[in-house]
């Protein structure tokens, strides 16, 4: 395996597998190194179960450590109970910094920042933002980020994915978050977004994906 990293940011346990778990495992047949940070402890999370709040918050560490397993990403989990408070939102970005200078990834990838309509998303990927372009003033340091789907369809995108090789293990690792889709059936409205992604991508270029993750690419950076 080479040196190179890719730094996923989830804000949610679940993103990373719903937004991008294909292209996960595409990244590591090439020999990249996926880590995944997981920002808050789902313990807002929709709760079908009814189980009591920290009950909640170890049984999706679970689903989470179970379906990084399926996929065999790095995983890494911050704990934040949510983004809506000053003091977590602060220790987000310090921690953000540090897991950025440490790792020193080739790509980073996130939700889209203004796209995404659910609001810890936004939050967490301005603020990775921030601390990415903090990183970036050190010029022995190159980096590319890139957003990806998970609650809002990209109206354009820059680059296109085919997961096809890997529907099977990106399936399992949705449905490893058992808690999440007894409430809301994920597994399929994701499936769908990226069957439509390869049906409906023009194929000027000779590309036709059966299946396909999507991502916008993000110039300032």
């Amino acid at each position: 395996m080479s040196d190179v990293k890719a730094l996923i940011v989830s804000p949610h346990p679940d993103d990373l597998e719903i937004g991008m778990g294909g292209t996960a495992c595409s990244l590591m047949e090439k020999g990249i190194e996926v880590v995944s940070v997981v920002v808050t402890d789902g313990r807002r999370s929709a709760n079908p179960l009814g189980i009591t709040q920290q009950e909640l918050v170890k049984t999706r560490e679970r689903e989470v450590r179970e379906s990084s397993s399926v996929l065999g990403v790095k995983v890494s989990l911050m704990g934040l109970s949510d983004m809506e408070s000053d003091v977590n939102r602060s220790e987000f970005s310090f921690m953000m910094g540090k897991v950025i200078a440490d790792l020193r990834p080739a790509e980073v990838y996130l939700p889209h920042p203004e796209i995404d309509k659910h609001k810890t998303h936004r939050t967490v990927s301005r603020l990775t933002l921030d601390s990415l372009n903090t990183a970036l003033k050190d010029e022995s340091f190159e980096c590319e980020c890139w957003f990806y789907e998970v609650w809002t369809p990209f109206p354009s995108y820059d680059r296109i994915e085919d997961v096809t090789p890997f529907v099977d293990r990106k399936r399992q690792a949705i449905d490893a978050h058992r808690s999440q889709t007894a409430y809301k059936d994920y597994t399929e409205g994701i499936m769908g977004l990226n069957r439509y992604r390869g049906a409906f991508h023009d194929t000027a270029d000779g590309f036709a994906p059966l299946w396909a993750e999507v991502f916008i690419r993000h110039i300032s950076v």
